[in-house]
């Protein structure tokens, strides 16, 4: 079967009433049916030839064929049984493609890289569920999963939130964590009539490369002052630390620590930048046993 015809709704819709299924609304199944997203897709992820790949939720295979085409390898993971059923047939010609049937967040994806690719990092290429996209991605992350890098298709406005600067409408705790783990980049949107069924919102595509750029003294603790920070959006930082932190730490004191770092004691949280979160976490973990 080629490409194109897994792009085609005609060929979906018969291949679906082959193998007895439908679309599930709870699993966020919507079909990329439109190779000039796939092409670029392809593409922009920059994998040749000597290169492994993890996808996860396939559907029909229409990204996964193009993927077998320039990869070495591909694995994908599909957690719908039905479509497993299907994709045994749409990827019969692919030999370097091998589908998992299971739940990417009940998998241990370490041992799943490791068996299937050698412990050789994979790219991370996916038109990802929208309802789970943000806990797969940090799955990858705070399971420090090895990766070269991910190119993925999310929702347009949590793509904007993963790229946003400190300042900008889109920015809060989400664009800190990425800006922690990785670079990241939006490649290009793609409309929502490039799926079936179309979604209600439009989608875009991002690329997250993995780096160390940060290093507080206590991780779990960064991660717990930037979520307070942006507990209260309309509260500055100050009062979103002693209100709903739990840091044990008088509001007289938060006033020292902000002026010894040269943060106005009258900003809000979405104007500081990671940087200034682990410099104030580092602070912080002065005055406490914080794990």
């Amino acid at each position: 079967m080629s490409e194109d015809g897994l792009c085609s709704p005609k060929t979906i819709k018969r291949l679906m009433k082959k193998y007895g299924v439908s679309f599930n609304k709870r699993l966020g199944q919507n079909f990329l049916i439109d190779n000039n997203v796939i092409g670029n897709i392809i593409e922009r992820s920059g994998i040749t030839a000597g290169d492994a790949v993890l996808e996860i939720g396939p559907g029909a295979g229409a990204l996964t064929a193009q993927l077998a085409k320039r990869a070495g390898k591909v694995v994908a993971v599909e957690i719908d049984r039905g479509f497993v059923s299907m994709l045994s047939e749409t990827m019969a010609n692919y030999p370097n493609v091998e589908i998992i049937n299971g739940d990417i967040l009940k998998l241990n994806i370490k041992n799943l890289i490791t068996e299937k690719f050698d412990g050789r990092p994979p790219y991370i290429i996916s038109n990802l569920p929208y309802y789970i996209s943000t806990p797969i991605i940090m799955s990858f992350f705070e399971n420090d999963v090895g990766f070269v890098k991910m190119v993925l298709m999310v929702q347009k406005e949590v793509g904007e939130r993963m790229n946003a600067a400190p300042g900008g409408k889109h920015y809060g705790v989400l664009s800190v964590v990425m800006d922690f783990y990785c670079d990241s980049e939006i490649l290009f949107d793609v409309s929502r009539n490039s799926f079936m069924p179309p979604p209600s919102v439009d989608s875009a595509v991002i690329a997250l490369t993995r780096r160390e750029k940060y290093n507080p003294i206590k991780t779990a603790l960064f991660f717990k002052v930037v979520r307070a920070a942006f507990s209260q959006k309309r509260k500055t930082l100050i009062n979103s630390l002693c209100n709903t932190g739990g840091f044990g730490i008088p509001k007289n004191v938060f006033e020292e620590i902000l002026g010894e770092l040269g943060i106005d004691l009258l900003c809000r949280g979405e104007t500081l930048t990671t940087e200034q979160f682990c410099r104030l976490s580092d602070k912080i973990s002065l005055f406490g046993n914080y794990g």
